[in-house]
């Protein structure tokens, strides 16, 4: 049997495991048939009787001290712990009621011993428990059962010893006590502050479900839920990786309930992360509010691909079924913030979920509190706000009046009036700006609620996709290429970049006639240089932003927003070349032109410009200053959360890095993440640059688990996206590829290796470290495939060390100095040698 044929056995054996009775029928019967006898097969040596599980009488009694005939009465014992009585049992082992029986202290403990038949996943079980159990010590929250102690039997058995817990499971404690809405939901938020609690110490419980959940009564009579099971979870930590100790969950290991699972779950190959407890947290919430699961039981259908119903809905549809009140009164409690916050948390996309249990715990006490959440369907209401992150000038005014209002905003008529001047003065002609105007204003009303009645929410891509259409029949060509510069500047706006730059170059054809007003032609250039400068096409990129400067300045009177856009891509296509003292100087001009009269945006956009020139000139601790005061000004512009908050983070992590302050600079990009996974779509190149950021900061700190999992998550992202197949999308495969290989996971590091060389197809020769990276994810491949034994392995390192012969001598030098290069030589001998 192959390794995927293994990995796939592990898992349904796993999933199997944890599943009794009709839902284990249901499951084995949604296999193919060859699939279910092998796991049938297995089931049943798994499942045989146990002399420790199933015939605890005798076999406890002879791990202790006690006489082996009395059975699990009190007096026989695991350790040092007397067992009670047998309170638990699941698919890991069972649960037993002890006290500690050596004199150490007295008190109630739970204690776990695990099912000899685990050790058909591998050699290893025993060593990965006793590192978790070291680990999860470090948990001390009321909200979480505490680790006390474990070890192993004298027949190498582990077992796992917590505080007992006497409660019930949390569904059956609210519904026992007809719990109203707002103590579920206090309920759920507790939990999940203690689920935080744990992820901040890198263990991801991976199992939440209201059997794991029990709520006991504190001293006051107050509600007491605490999370149990943590001692079978998932350990986000870097030392698991390095330690060779079994990785339940990386082989595909995975105890998990269906109807709680997140849809990753369900994918040995996925990594693990905090984002399945947010999920589990949900379902948690969902069924506490209706009383139903958020996808049934989840047994026979396989992982969930859509959201489930919204709760507010099924209320109605399971009416007399619900904890609750009647049906009507529950919808009407759920409608609006409990069905948006249920419906997040449960997202099938991890990356749309919460970035963490704290934050949806954040949202529910904003609920308790009447206060507003922070999530939100992403309707055009909502990503107006953030829609022209890029102020081009008279495009922006213009775009911005218009959608101003359709949105109602209050400042409407003057930002109109605003625009209308603006575009004026670039045309030299005032019927023109109005005919332009009314134009946009109808391209944007679709997007109103008055004409997405019936079609549900309408959004920004929506509108501009709609509106396409209509910009073919307007003439003159000079007034039609002027709007497509504004559609095209917008596409670039929200990421994407494809249909942003065809946009543009069609107005560039029309934009060439005698008429055009100077300011229009270089607002097209202007853009058509930034989107080739972003993928990297820097060279190509000058010219374009050159010609934009000089045609900018043939106007009577300069347009300082339109000379402050171009100062910006021109900075950065000079940073692109490796010309710092020229891209310093005119991220100094674009600071200059917004210092007097700009507001806090573009203020934050130069001075983001401006440390970016300083750190390519080595000037580190002006950089830093820089990005903090650029921070300043997007809070004031945006609140905590804005779009380019976002990016000013970033930055801040990348320059304190470069002066070797790694622990300043992670939290800086984890609030980076946490920003760009509220504010942006799953698809937008922000999210992505700030995930990728974070996780080759993870690695270098090394935290290389959780640096996978952001960096896989990151390649994903950059495989569907566009605006990633750039160089720095391709550093960040090639990262993923390296940190797989250092773990000896060849499979995985080809198929990183194999995305990185996929988006190095996409990049004109000229991209910046093109050649590092080509040798590099060259090298990593070749030798994961004869790690494998597969072929292509000596045509793709031959292919490495041919680009390695264009190297600069001083860089070969240094390349020459790392490890990896000499095991990629010796595996190249060993195929042959270089041809």
């Amino acid at each position: 049997m192959d390794a995927t044929n293994w990995t796939r056995l592990d898992a349904e054996l796993a999933r199997a495991l944890d599943l009794d009775g009709e839902e284990r029928a249901a499951h084995l019967a949604s296999l193919d048939p060859d699939l279910r006898a092998e796991i049938e097969r297995m089931l049943e040596a798994a499942l045989a009787d146990d002399p420790l599980l199933d015939h605890p009488e005798g076999a406890v009694a002879s791990l202790g001290e006690e006489d082996a005939a009395s059975g699990v009465n009190e007096g026989h014992r695991v350790g040092p712990y007397e067992i009670e009585e047998m309170v638990g049992e699941g698919g890991m082992g069972r649960v037993y009621r002890a006290r500690r029986a050596d004199g150490a202290y007295d008190k109630t403990v739970a204690v776990k011993v695990v099912r000899r038949s685990l050790t058909l996943a591998g050699s290893d079980v025993a060593a990965r428990l006793r590192r978790e159990r070291e680990l999860l010590a470090a948990l001390d929250h009321p909200g979480i059962a505490r680790l006390v102690d474990g070890g192993e039997t004298s027949d190498g058995v582990p077992y796992l010893v917590t505080e007992f817990i006497e409660g019930e499971p949390v569904t059956d404690y609210a519904d026992a006590r007809g719990l109203g809405v707002r103590e579920r939901v206090r309920l759920v938020s507790d939990v999940a502050l203690a689920v935080d609690h744990a992820h901040r110490r890198f263990v991801v419980h991976r199992d939440l479900k209201p059997s794991n959940v029990l709520v006991s009564a504190q001293d006051d009579g107050t509600p007491r839920p605490v999370v149990l099971d943590f001692g079978i979870a998932k350990l986000v930590d870097a030392s698991d990786e390095a330690s060779g100790a079994f990785p339940l969950t990386q082989t595909g290991m995975r105890l998990l309930t269906p109807a709680y699972a997140a849809p990753e779950l369900y994918d040995p190959g996925k990594t693990v992360t905090t984002a399945v407890d947010v999920y589990g947290l949900g379902a948690l919430l969902y069924e506490l509010l209706t009383g139903r699961r958020p996808h049934g039981d989840g047994a026979a259908t396989g992982p969930p691909t859509a959201e489930p119903t919204r709760p507010s809905r099924i209320v109605t549809e399971t009416a007399g079924e619900g904890p609750l009140a009647d049906a009507s009164t529950r919808s009407r409690a759920l409608r609006g913030d409990l069905d948006t916050i249920c419906l997040k948390a449960l997202h099938p996309d991890p990356a749309r979920r919460y970035a963490s249990a704290a934050d949806l715990a954040d949202d529910l006490a904003r609920y308790l509190d009447g206060r507003p959440v922070e999530a939100r369907p992403d309707s055009l209401a909502y990503v107006a706000g953030r829609f022209a992150r890029r102020n081009r000038g008279i495009v922006a005014a213009a775009a911005v009046a218009v959608l101003a209002l359709t949105v109602g905003l209050g400042s409407a008529l003057v930002s109109l009036s605003n625009e209308r001047e603006a575009f004026a003065e670039a045309t030299a002609s005032a019927d023109r700006a109005g005919e332009a105007a009314r134009l946009l204003r109808d391209l944007f009303g679709e997007a109103t609620p008055e004409a997405a009645a019936g079609r549900g929410d309408v959004t920004i891509r929506e509108a501009l996709d709609r509106g396409l259409d209509r910009i073919g029949t307007v003439e003159p060509a000079s007034l039609r290429g002027y709007l497509l510069t504004v559609l095209g500047s917008t596409y670039l706006d929200i990421g994407d970049f494809e249909r942003g730059d065809s946009l543009l170059l069609a107005a560039a054809e029309l934009l060439k006639g005698e008429d055009v007003a100077p300011s229009v032609r270089a607002l097209n250039l202007e853009g058509l240089a930034y989107n080739r400068g972003f993928r990297g096409d820097h060279r190509g990129a000058l010219p374009l932003v050159l010609r934009a400067d000089s045609l900018a300045r043939l106007e009577t009177r300069i347009d300082s927003s339109l000379a402050f856009e171009i100062a910006l891509t021109a900075s950065a296509t000079y940073r692109g070349l490796q010309q710092p003292g020229e891209a310093l100087e005119w991220a100094e001009t674009a600071e200059r032109l917004v210092r007097a009269s700009a507001g806090p945006t573009d203020r934050g956009r130069a001075l983001t410009s401006l440390a970016r020139a300083q750190y390519y000139n080595e000037q580190y601790d002006e950089a830093i200053d820089t990005s903090i005061e650029s921070v300043a000004y997007y809070e004031a512009a945006e609140g905590k959360s804005g779009p380019s908050l976002a990016l000013a983070m970033s930055q801040t992590a990348h320059h304190l890095l470069a002066v070797g302050r790694l622990e300043d600079a992670i939290p800086y990009s984890r609030r980076a993440v946490a920003i760009a996974r509220d504010v942006y779509g799953p698809d937008h190149h922000e999210r992505f640059l700030a995930m990728g950021l974070l996780g080759q900061l993870l690695q270098t700190s090394g935290e290389t688990a959780e640096a996978e999992a952001y960096l896989d998550s990151t390649v994903t992202i950059a495989q569907a996206l566009p605006s990633a197949q750039t160089a720095t999308g391709m550093s960040m495969a090639v990262s993923l590829a390296q940190m797989r290989k250092d773990r000896g996971d060849y499979r995985g590091t080809e198929r990183a290796g194999r995305i990185a060389l996929r988006i190095r197809e996409q990049l004109p020769p000229e991209a910046t470290r093109l050649g590092e990276l080509d040798a590099m994810a060259r090298l990593l491949t070749g030798v994961a495939l004869h790690k494998q034994g597969r072929p292509g392995a000596r045509a793709l390192l031959n292919e490495a060390f041919d680009v390695m012969d264009t190297f600069e001598p001083e860089l070969l030098a240094a390349w020459r100095e790392d490890p990896f290069i000499g095991e990629a030589e010796r595996a190249l001998r060993s195929l042959g040698g270089r041809t």
